[in-house]
């Protein structure tokens, strides 16, 4: 199969409420890192000790230290400001949101259910609640929770991206490229899942090294590619993205979504333009009628998914397949 009517496929799969594409991912041995299996103690024990309830952050007490220093709730880790993308620091959910065992309230931590099948709309709502339950009397600096905004995401995929020390591997076939996480694994030799895994099907905590990215200050995410798709709020002016009425409707690199699409470059471009899905950044799926983003991939998005991966949904789309983080912010 050439890569031309695997990228038909694979982009009419995802058009359609972004469904699940390919076939169960064979093992590949040769992909996973030496040391699979051991636990990284900074990703699979949680902060918050095992005998308090999993929803004590949003009324933990944040100590107050330094007038200007943010203080991030339990499990959630400090990504630098970017000032080309206008984002300062701010908090974000390590792990992929979960429900609490209180019912449909997201928590960051590595053991509890993926927060997955549902709309934009109540990924927002989950987030949101967080400033109902959250003690803000008790923080210095009053801030709120919300969904991660795109130019959040960018935020950190391009600190991801300048940290290649911790966050590119040279991978089984010998080439280097960014960690992908569980994406699955692919038989197609032009789009071998390169620095990559495939579970077969999401995973609550995975010791796999793949799994995990480094930030410049030493913070480490969980699966900010693979797993699961990440909804994102578009901006803080607009939730939805604008229509891209010439989007072709297929997989396209990402350096070229503006010739198609009418979308700040910020919003969608690595530092190194020269990048491409070979470097395990991701491709772009343009809808001509998709107006929700999300982004990072699922477990069978293969060589499409990375910590670039753009991809957008009609507003009411709800699958398996899609997860959200939630992020804290200074007001």
């Amino acid at each position: 199969m050439n890569k031309t009517i695997f990228t038909v496929i694979l982009g009419f799969l995802l058009l359609n409420s972004c469904q699940k594409m390919g076939s169960t991912p064979q093992s590949d041995s040769k992909s996973e890192i030496e040391n699979e299996g051991q636990h990284l103690n900074q990703l699979t024990q949680d902060p918050i000790s095992a005998n308090q309830n999993s929803d004590s952050f949003t009324s933990r007490v944040i100590s107050t230290i330094g007038q200007d220093k943010l203080i991030c709730p339990p499990n959630y880790i400090k990504v630098p400001g970017n000032f080309s993308l206008g984002t300062s620091e701010f908090c974000l959910m390590q792990y992929e949101a979960r429900k609490s065992e209180k019912g449909h309230i997201p928590i960051s931590n590595s053991t509890n259910s993926l927060y997955r099948n549902i709309t934009f709309a109540e990924a927002k709502e989950a987030c949101l609640s967080l400033n109902s339950h959250a003690d803000f009397s008790k923080y210095h600096r009053v801030g709120k929770f919300s969904l991660m905004t795109n130019s959040q995401w960018m935020a950190v995929a391009r600190n991801i991206e300048s940290n290649k020390r911790d966050n590119r591997i040279v991978d089984s076939q010998d080439t280097s490229c960014y960690k992908r996480g569980n994406v699955g694994m692919e038989v197609i030799p032009d789009y071998k899942s390169r620095c990559g895994y495939g579970a077969g099907s999401s995973e609550i905590n995975r010791a796999n090294q793949l799994n995990f990215h480094t930030l410049t200050n030493g913070e480490k995410i969980m699966a900010f590619s693979g797993n699961l798709y990440e909804f994102v709020r578009w901006s803080e002016a607009s939730d939805t993205a604008p229509l891209c009425p010439n989007a072709p409707n297929e997989w396209v690199p990402v350096k070229d979504i503006h010739r198609w699409c009418n979308y700040p470059q910020n919003s969608f471009m690595p530092n190194d333009q020269k990048l491409t899905h070979l470097d395990g950044i991701g491709e772009a799926y343009l809808s001509s009628t998709g107006i929700v983003p999300f982004r990072s991939g699922f477990w069978l998005s293969y060589s499409v998914a990375g910590i670039y991966l753009l991809n957008f949904c009609p507003l009411a789309t709800k699958d398996n397949s899609l997860g959200f983080r939630c992020a804290y912010d200074k007001n």
